[in-house]
């Protein structure tokens, strides 16, 4: 993910938008949070 000129949050891999806000960007934060807890831990 990378900040663009606009200020928008977008995707590396597709580069479409992915918060144009930071009330946005909270969301999305907030939203991933569930997810990562589902995912399998990282295995050295």
């Amino acid at each position: 993910m990378y900040v663009d000129h606009h200020d928008v949050l977008r995707s590396y891999v597709a580069d479409y938008p992915l918060a144009t806000t930071l009330e946005q960007f909270d969301i999305l934060i907030d939203h991933l949070h569930p997810l990562r807890r589902k995912m399998a831990p990282r295995r050295k």
